[in-house]
């Protein structure tokens, strides 16, 4: 059997793309989505339906509006099915699955299911050793035609 991409990684960089990824979801979690950029490379993508960003500049922009929106509802991103693997020519690609609950902030908020999504990355390792996003998309499985949430400049 050929060397599969999946076992090209490291243990070592198999746990930091996983910190990474939690990470990101840790932020947008509790209410501190305006740090997410520091996540991503200088040139980096996000993209959902209805909405992209281009650029850490654009990101800065970009989730501190969305931070705004963030914080009038909890949330939490339960994750899973985290898949990693290395193309030939070196990119590091990851694919995991995601429900985001979501519920208007209160004392007695009852959560409700609103999207399951995979997250379709590329990761790129800094000079540092750091892994950082190079690109993340939401793929949007049920309902599949969920819209990124607008700000209050609108869809990017």
């Amino acid at each position: 059997m050929s060397d599969p991409t999946y076992t090209r990684l490291s243990a070592d960089d198999h746990s930091a793309l996983v910190a990474l990824c939690m990470e990101y979801c840790y932020l947008a979690d509790n209410y501190q989505s305006a740090r997410i950029p520091e996540l991503f490379t200088e040139d980096a993508t996000w993209q959902a339906p209805g909405t992209s960003m281009n650029g850490r500049a654009e990101m800065v922009t970009g989730w501190a509006e969305r931070q705004k929106v963030g914080e009038l509802v909890t949330r939490r991103h339960m994750v899973s099915n985290y898949r990693f693997t290395v193309d030939d020519d070196g990119t590091v690609r990851g694919i995991l699955s995601f429900t985001l609950y979501r519920a208007p902030r209160g004392e007695h908020a009852v959560p409700v299911p609103m999207l399951v999504a995979d997250h379709v990355d590329t990761y790129e390792k800094q000079s540092d050793g750091r892994w950082l996003f190079k690109t993340r998309e939401v793929v949007p499985l049920m309902p599949n035609n969920w819209v990124a949430p607008r700000t209050a400049q609108g869809p990017r």
